[in-house]
C-alpha cells in the first residue's frame, strides 16, 4: 500500500471543494432558469390578451388565499369572492396562480437538495483516497451524526424525485390547457388526474428527447429507485452507519457511508426480495456529487426545452382590445365585491 502524503490529501480536499462549489452553483442555476418559465407559461395560457398588462389589476387574494400565510382570508370568504369573480377571465387567472404554486414548489425542491448535501458534506468528505483493501481496521459510528447524515442522504433522493413530480404537474397543466373550459373554476388537472412523474409524460414528445427528463436517463431512474426504496421499504442501511477506517500504523483516513450496488441501467441490484447488495463497496459521499450534477443537468435542459416548446406554441398577435376587456371585467368585479 502506498501511503498518501499531506500534499495528496490537500489536493483531494481542494478538488472536492471546487466540485461541491460548482455543484451548489449548478443547483442555484437550475432553480434560476425556472424564472423565465413563469412569463412563458403566462404568455401561453393568456394568448388572447396581454397578461402582463392585466397583472396589476389582479386582486391579491387571487394569488394568496388558500395558498399562503400572506393571506388571512378563510375558506368561506375565499369562496364568496370567487362567486363574485366567477367569469372565465377570473377563473383562468386563479388557475394560473395555482400553476405558479407548482412552479414555486418545484424551485423549492431543487434548492432543498443543496441544504441536504450541505449536511452530508459537513461530516463526510466528497472523496476517499484509499481502496477497501488498504484498510487495516474500521470502526462504526452509530450516533446523532450518523442519523443526521443518513437522513440527509435519503432526503436528497426524496426532494429530487419530488421535483420530478412537480415539474411533471406543470408540464401536464400546459399540455391539457384549454382556455375555453373556464366557465367555472376547476381544480388543477394534474391534481384531479393524480399526475406524478413517469417516463411516458402523457404527451409533448419534444420533452422525451435523449438527455431530457422524460427519456428517463440513468440518473433519474436511480433517483426514483432509491426514493421508492426509502419511502416504501425503509432506509437502505437500517443501522445508519458511518464507517471510520484506519490504514497502516493506525492512521485514520476518510470516513464514508456505503451505498447498495446499482446496475448499468441505474437500478438496485436485486435477487428475490433482496435488493441491497454491497459487493462494489461504493461510497455514497463520493457518488452523490456526480449523480446530483447529472440530475441538475437533466432538469436544466428540460426546463429550457419546455420554454422553447411553449414559445413556439404561443401566438404573438394583437391583443389590445381583449386586454382592455379583461381589465374591465376585473375592475367591475372589484366594485361589486366592495359593495358586498
Amino acid at each position: 500500500m502506498s501511503m498518501k502524503s499531506e500534499q495528496d490529501v490537500k489536493k483531494a480536499k481542494e478538488h472536492s471543494e471546487k466540485l461541491l462549489s460548482a455543484l451548489y452553483q449548478q443547483i442555484a442555476d437550475t432553480s434560476e432558469c425556472v424564472v423565465p418559465l413563469y412569463d412563458v407559461i403566462a404568455g401561453y395560457f393568456f394568448q388572447d390578451f396581454d397578461y402582463q398588462k392585466v397583472k396589476s389589476f389582479i386582486p391579491q387574494w387571487m394569488i394568496d388565499a388558500g395558498r399562503s400565510p400572506e393571506s388571512g382570508i378563510n375558506k368561506e370568504h375565499y369562496e364568496h369572492l370567487r362567486s363574485i369573480y366567477a367569469d372565465p377571465i377570473s377563473n383562468r387567472i386563479i388557475h394560473w396562480a395555482d400553476v405558479q404554486g407548482l412552479l414555486a414548489a418545484f424551485q423549492d425542491r431543487v434548492i432543498a437538495a443543496s441544504h441536504h448535501l450541505e449536511v452530508i458534506y459537513k461530516y463526510l468528505p466528497a472523496y476517499c483516497l484509499y481502496e477497501d483493501s488498504e484498510y487495516e481496521t474500521c470502526t462504526k459510528g452509530l450516533d446523532d451524526t450518523s442519523d443526521k447524515v443518513h437522513t440527509a442522504i435519503n432526503n436528497v433522493f426524496v426532494v429530487l424525485c419530488s421535483s420530478f413530480d412537480l415539474f411533471t404537474k406543470v408540464v401536464y397543466e400546459c399540455l391539457k390547457y384549454d382556455r375555453n373550459r373556464f366557465a367555472e373554476y376547476k381544480k388543477l388537472k394534474s391534481r384531479k388526474d393524480k399526475i406524478l412523474y413517469k417516463k411516458g409524460n402523457n404527451g409533448f414528445d419534444e420533452l422525451k428527447a435523449d438527455g431530457l427528463l422524460y427519456s428517463e436517463p440513468v440518473c433519474v431512474r436511480t433517483a426514483c429507485r432509491f426514493r421508492d426504496e426509502f419511502i416504501h421499504n425503509g432506509a437502505w442501511d437500517y443501522r445508519c452507519t458511518i464507517y471510520y477506517p484506519y490504514v497502516a500504523g493506525g492512521k485514520p483516513v476518510e470516513p464514508f457511508v456505503v451505498m447498495p450496488d446499482i446496475d448499468a441501467s441505474g437500478l438496485l441490484v436485486s435477487s428475490g426480495s433482496r435488493n441491497k447488495f454491497y459487493a462494489k463497496s461504493d461510497k455514497i459521499n463520493v457518488f452523490l456529487v456526480g449523480f446530483v450534477k447529472d440530475v441538475m443537468g437533466t432538469l436544466n435542459k428540460t426546463i429550457k426545452a419546455l420554454i422553447v416548446l411553449l414559445q413556439k406554441k404561443t401566438d404573438p398577435g394583437n391583443k389590445d382590445e381583449a386586454t382592455e376587456k379583461a381589465i374591465s371585467i376585473l375592475l367591475k368585479n372589484q366594485i361589486i365585491s366592495k359593495k358586498r
